[in-house]
């Protein structure tokens, strides 16, 4: 497996390589190997293998969290993963590489079974499939508290790292001195640093001394600083003796470990012979080309010195160094025809050399397979043999067999066939090689290492399951008693109100009491804070928020205000309930599990390249990105579009813009009227989603920071009313700084020119464009509206300028942003006529201005999907070229401008 390339990012966790796994063709009979690109993340439960590393659709994938791992030293590369009483065979490059992957499985499956905390899945209404994918840095917080990794910490570590510093005190001494060399490349105004094209010093740390590789650099370091190179060896290795803290060798320890710890040292010893070795022969090559630079030097200087000589020679004189030149020259060009003719011999040795090579291959492999013919006959020899003995064995005795008691149901054993084991077992008793011997210890002792670490990790996992387990019955009792005892409730409240003869009201108390009982502690965090009502995983309400009485008096009694919230939290019960069905539902969908692994193999093989346009992945971009994976998406995706403008900024660009917007809020006397017209947006950002509603919060801060910033480093732009709402947006998946760049990526890159600068002129022209395709795809809807002297643009002006943000419901628009920020401005025109061919009946049948405005201003009551949305935006909408609609933009824009100038 010469070809095999296997690729480990650190910052990542993922590894990949090509391997072979084992597969039963049944057809052809007997077990066969195939080879495939194996990928494994730390941030997906699953091993996924594809034809190649540029697919995007997985052959296959292995869940891990309850998989065991183990191998055969004797079987070469080759590990077996064990699934549901399933057996998967897969072969690596080496050994070395099979206990590599062997160990990021074991971490893999380690990490994502201890993110399956209980006490959340206790908490938690549902367990969704999309558990395992995280959210913004979700994974990173992990308990460390379960397990342990299986790490092969040679003595030779464990010995050079005994006296490095471990303070915190050291750290935080260590940040700090990268703080005060840092240089940012713009100042708190926006102007180049001076500093900024200066070298940075080089920051001095006293470096611990571990390997003979660090020894060797600090001799180097010091010989070039000392002239005396004796000086310097024993200054380096003084520094490696108090580095280094060699093993004792007292009477408490074993001879054994005393022999350990004696090959250890022996093999640092050899490094340093080879490291010697390696620089000596440095030395000598250096040495070499210093003279071969010294002999061009003076060659150098003595042309110098014959041109100047040249000058004031005569013409007889420069004849004759000219015919002196040009023979030297011929000289050179007979040397260099030889030096080729020597090449070109030279080749024609090593193509024969090499064709030589395969032919001594192809006999060692041809030798290999009569030795493995040769023991395939020894082996049916052996079991000949056996069968031989076992007939002799089987012979009946000459006396009888009725002559003697003999119980029943004893088994004698008279001798069985080798099977593959015993095979195996003759032929390491016939190995006489001390190497291979030697080797085969080794192996044995990492498998029994390996194995011991397995099993302590399975019986971990074990006992967590069993805890798991004993929690969950104690909620399911908690559970089915609360659940038996509202129903008893129910039961008697409609046994009450059952029988026809009248009978006495219930009591106001009873009634209460019943109330408190199927409010618990819930009905008091309604009443006192209302953030706290039913939300989505995103902050958005599942029913819009009701208002605090407290500013109203006495206008309505505490029993009215009380049975208000009662039903309200009802409803939203009722709806929360609808949607854990839904979802329930809906991951027992086969095409919708089909749609997850999709998404989940794209990101796990595609990782670490960057995003490019594919037809492929704009299909899977087309169905959605699901929720759990959008912030890693849309990360990349905003990354892909400012890349040249962030290697642009540089590093610190982001910061140094809103800390220059803080130094302009600060100006009192001349207060900036976009930072004040920011003041007066946040309050009306996104009223549905509980982390926009308070002032106070952390998103809303953050929300002020990006708006700010962006204040700053668009100048034409710096702020146009509805990017709060996009940068909200954006904020509700990436992190602060990166929700700055996905506003710059929208406004800079995915929308046109002048879209949001304050004469609007480019969404202006977009209307116009869009005007002309409602008149081309709706001809009937053009002139209804036509009629009624109503003008499109009024309403979906909002649609373009927003995304669709507050116009349709959170569910839509936030699929709308995955096709936008992949395709751009363009499916805007798609998703807003696919809108309009979904209401085109209802709008018909306005006959006034005032219904057609009641239409279009409520289209988030909509009730329709995004599957069946995007199906008409993308195919009952075709065809929908491009260039067509740059066209008519351009001509507008034109029109628009000409008109300005007037």
């Amino acid at each position: 497996m010469s070809n095999v390339s296997t690729s480990i990012n650190e910052k990542e966790n993922r590894l990949a390589a090509f391997l072979f796994k084992y597969e039963n063709r049944t057809i052809i009979g007997g077990p066969g190997k195939k080879k495939f690109w194996f990928v494994l993340s730390l941030d997906s439960p699953y091993l996924y293998w594809y034809k190649n590393s540029e697919d995007l659709n997985c052959v296959g994938r292995l869940l891990l969290t309850g998989a065991a791992f183990t191998f055969d030293p004797r079987q070469h590369g080759r590990f077996e993963i064990h699934i549901n009483e399933e057996i998967h065979i897969l072969e690596a490059s080496d050994n070395k590489s099979r206990i590599k992957w062997l160990q990021m499985l074991q971490k893999n499956r380690k990490r994502h079974y201890e993110s399956e905390n209980v006490e959340e899945i206790l908490n938690s209404e549902i367990v969704s499939l999309t558990s395992y994918s995280n959210l913004i840095d979700e994974k990173e917080q992990t308990s460390t508290k379960s397990f342990s990794n299986v790490d092969n910490v040679s003595l030779f570590e464990e010995l050079s790292s005994a006296e490095a510093p471990t303070s915190s005190q050291e750290t935080r001494k260590d940040e700090q001195t990268d703080m005060n060399n840092s240089i940012f490349y713009l100042n708190s105004d926006g102007e180049l640093n001076r500093k900024s094209l200066e070298v940075p010093a080089s920051i001095q740390t006293n470096k611990v001394i571990k390997t003979a590789d660090d020894i060797l650099g600090r001799l180097t370091e010091e010989s070039q600083k000392v002239k005396n190179l004796e000086e310097a060896s024993k200054k380096v290795l003084s520094k490696a003796r108090v580095s280094f803290r060699m093993p004792s060798f007292s009477n408490s320890t074993t001879s054994q470990k005393n022999c350990d710890q004696c090959k250890e040292l022996m093999k640092i010893v050899d490094i340093f012979k080879n490291q010697c070795v390696e620089l000596t022969d440095e030395a000598i090559a250096h040495s070499e080309l210093i003279a071969v630079l010294r002999q061009s030097v003076i060659s150098a200087h003595n042309q110098r010195d014959a041109l100047k000589r040249l000058e004031n020679a005569s013409d007889l004189e420069k004849l004759d160094f000219t015919l002196e030149r040009e023979s030297a020259i011929t000289a050179l060009h007979l040397t260099n025809a030889e030096l080729k003719r020597a090449n070109q011999t030279l080749k024609e040795q090593v193509r024969k050399a090499e064709s030589d090579n395969e032919s001594l291959l192809a006999s060692v492999e041809a030798f290999r397979e009569s030795v493995r013919t040769k023991d395939e006959i020894i082996v049916k020899i052996c079991e000949q043999q056996s069968d031989l003995e076992n007939k002799v064995f089987q012979k009946p005795a000459t006396f009888d067999v009725e002559d003697f008691d003999v119980p029943e149901g004893i088994l004698v054993d008279l001798g069985t066939s080798p099977d593959d084991g015993s095979k195996k077992v003759f032929d390491e008793a016939e190995v006489n090689d001390i190497a291979e011997l030697r080797d085969l210890v080794e192996g044995y002792k990492s498998q029994n290492q390996f194995l011991n670490m397995e099993i302590l990790e399975l019986q971990k996992i074990v006992q967590s399951l069993e805890e798991r387990e004993r929690k969950l019955v104690r909620q399911n009792f908690d559970i089915e008693a609360c659940y038996y005892q509202l129903k008893s409730r129910y039961m008697m409240v409609l046994n009450h109100f059952k029988s026809d003869t009248p009978r006495k009201p219930l009591e106001p108390s009873v009634i209460q009491e019943l109330i408190d009982d199927v409010n618990q502690h819930q009905l008091r965090k309604i009443s006192t804070r209302p953030e706290d009502s039913l939300t989505d995983d995103l902050g958005f309400y599942l029913s819009k928020p009701q208002p605090g009485n407290q500013a109203q008096g006495t206008s309505r009694s505490e029993n009215d205000s009380s049975t208000d919230q009662v039903v309200t939290k009802a409803a939203d019960m009722k709806k929360r309930s609808d949607d854990i069905l839904a979802n329930i539902q809906m991951e027992q969908n086969k095409d919708y599990l089909d749609w997850l692994q999709k998404w989940d193999s794209f990101l796990v093989n595609h990782v670490l390249q960057p995003i490019s346009q594919s037809n492929d992945l704009k299909a899977m971009v087309r169905t959605g990105i699901p929720s759990t994976y959008r912030s890693r998406v849309w990360k990349r995706l905003v990354t892909f579009l400012v890349s040249n403008t962030m290697a642009d900024t540089g590093k610190g660009y982001y910061e140094m813009l809103t800390r220059r917007a803080a130094k302009v809020a600060e100006q009192t006397e001349t207060p900036d009227a976009s930072l004040r017209q920011i003041e007066l947006d946040l309050g009306r950002t996104l009223p549905n989603n509980i982390h926009f509603m308070d002032m106070s919060s952390q998103k809303m801060k953050s929300l002020k920071n990006v708006l700010s910033a962006f204040r700053f480093h668009n100048k034409t732009v710096e702020y146009c009313q509805g990017l709060n709402r996009i940068a909200a947006i954006g904020l509700l998946y990436l992190k602060e700084a990166d929700a700055f760049w996905f506003l710059v990526a929208v406004v800079d890159h995915l929308q046109p020119t002048h879209y949001y600068s304050p004469s609007l002129i480019g969404a202006i022209a977009d209307q116009k464009v869009f005007l002309d395709l409602v008149q081309e795809k709706m001809p009937k809807l053009w002139n209804h509206c036509k009629e009624l002297e109503i003008d499109l643009s009024m309403f979906t002006l909002n649609w373009f300028l927003t995304i669709f943000v507050d116009t349709l419901s959170h569910n839509l628009y936030l699929n709308i942003f995955d096709v936008f920020l992949y395709e751009g401005n363009k499916v805007l025109f798609r998703f807003a006529l696919a809108l309009l061919k979904v209401c085109e009946p209802k709008i018909l049948e306005c006959s006034s201005v005032g219904a057609i405005h009641a239409c279009l201003s409520n289209m988030s009551s909509i009730q329709i999907d995004y599957k069946t949305l995007a199906k008409v935006a993308f195919n009952q909408l075709n065809p929908f070229p491009l260039k067509s609609i740059e066209s008519k933009r351009q001509h507008y824009l034109n029109q628009l401008k000409d008109k300005a100038s007037k």
